[in-house]
């Protein structure tokens, strides 16, 4: 990827320590840190992006599946004509009391 040579390495060698001086090291330190830190934020969301292996076979069983499917098939009427899941009684507020009777 970057065809650097000794050349190239040297000039940069001299830079650094014409620009940092003797800070060079600290700043070698800090920089390392943050490549390290870099790395393990673009390995995270590597994890977090791929799927395991075995959901990805899952993945494809589904997939193989849905297109053995007809293409022309419309499920909108078997989910429009489920029931509705009943609605939760609503709370009265604990400091209410209770109607009399």
């Amino acid at each position: 990827m970057f065809d650097v040579g000794a050349t190239e390495l040297l000039v940069v060698a001299v830079l650094a320590v014409m620009l940092y001086g003797g800070d060079l090291p600290d700043v070698a330190r800090k920089a390392g840190t943050t490549v390290k830190r870099l790395r393990g934020v673009a390995d995270d969301l590597k994890r977090q992006v791929t799927l395991p292996p075995e959901m990805q076979t899952g993945f494809r069983e589904v997939r193989a599946e849905l297109r053995k499917l007809p293409q022309d098939l419309d499920l909108r009427s078997d989910i429009e004509s489920e029931p509705e899941p009943p609605k939760p009684a609503a709370e009265k507020p604990a400091n209410e009391p209770d109607a009399p009777g």
